[in-house]
């Protein structure tokens, strides 16, 4: 190669380069002899590179600021030790909103969190390795499903324990009612429904002796008032006002009715074993009265008095004690 000034060399650039044939001429001090090394075997010797004072590729691609330890990723200015402007795709970042692989970064939705759209599907209650998350619920999961359709959060406490927390979008009826369950040494707990002042109140129910319904039903009819509680408990109470009662029949050194009234109780017991009645006149003087249980839907009422008393008008307070289930 003809010795040439530097200012007159042509400049290799664009489809010019060929790294097999690209020479450089090297000067070997020990040997005074000049060497050739082409471009591409120059690269390739480079098996490391220290460079001291800042880095830059292609102006913000990649800048390291040598002063302040820090890199940027698409700006030339990073406030951080490491600062990315831009978005990052690959293994590096979660794949679906329940990749739960270890040292990925999440993203927004990820677990349901942060999502203004849909949460992730959960289309399977028995499954025990769903991510900790929230998630969206069907009409009709696989699995042990509380009914209606909306979202739910699954808390995992360890690789065998969980609780999923289940909250009703619809029917109407049910919309807002939580049900609870907990997985715990290879098994799911039944569902727990939870109680609020939306559903305290209602229709009691239950199911081989688990309460299913409200805690506390109140109703009333022309028999009287009724309260059912979820441990089965009932409390029926009357007042009213008996016409015409005849306290004549001598009984030793009182009086009583031959006739007995009968209170039939404005909703039914479920057992007479438990079942206690009291009624009580609203008068003051030498009258009273008891309540003999008679049936599962009947009392009679019997007054006593010291003296014969005709055509008596009595009001009368009745309270029945017992069980609907």
């Amino acid at each position: 190669m003809t010795d040439k000034k530097i200012s007159e060399l042509t400049q290799i650039t664009g489809a010019d380069v060929d790294d097999a044939n690209d020479e450089l001429a090297i000067v070997d001090a020990s040997a005074s002899e000049t060497k050739a090394i082409t471009r591409g075997e120059l690269m390739s010797s480079v098996s490391s590179m220290s460079i001291t004072g800042d880095f830059t590729v292609d102006t913000d691609t990649l800048f390291v600021d040598a002063s302040a330890n820090r890199v940027g990723i698409g700006t030339s200015s990073p406030g951080s030790a490491l600062q990315v402007e831009g978005q990052i795709t690959g293994t590096a970042v979660t794949q679906s909103p329940t990749d739960s692989t270890a040292g990925r970064l999440m993203q927004t939705g990820d677990g349901g969190l942060l999502e203004t759209g849909d949460p992730p599907l959960l289309d399977d209650w028995d499954r025990t390795d769903w991510p900790s998350g929230l998630y969206k619920v069907g009409t009709s999961p696989d699995g042990d499903h509380p009914g209606g359709a909306g979202t739910a959060l699954i808390s995992r406490w360890s690789n065998s324990q969980q609780t999923q927390l289940y909250i009703q979008h619809f029917p109407g009826a049910n919309r807002g009612q939580i049900w609870t369950r907990v997985y715990q040494n290879n098994e799911w707990t039944a569902w727990r429904k939870s109680y609020d002042t939306g559903n305290a109140v209602g229709t009691v129910s239950q199911s081989g002796g688990t309460p299913t319904g409200a805690i506390i039903e109140r109703g009333s009819n022309a028999n009287g008032e009724y309260v059912k509680f979820a441990d089965g408990t009932m409390i029926c109470t009357l007042v009213v006002q008996y016409t015409g009662i005849d306290i004549t029949t001598a009984a030793g050194a009182l009086y009583t009715n031959a006739t007995l009234p009968t209170w039939t109780f404005p909703a039914s017991f479920s057992s007479t074993s438990s079942l206690n009645v009291t009624a009580s006149p609203r008068i003051s003087g030498n009258i009273l009265c008891r309540g003999r249980v008679t049936s599962l839907t009947t009392a009679d009422i019997k007054f006593f008095s010291t003296a014969s008393s005709a055509a008596t008008d009595i009001f009368v307070e009745h309270i029945a004690i017992g069980h609907w289930y």
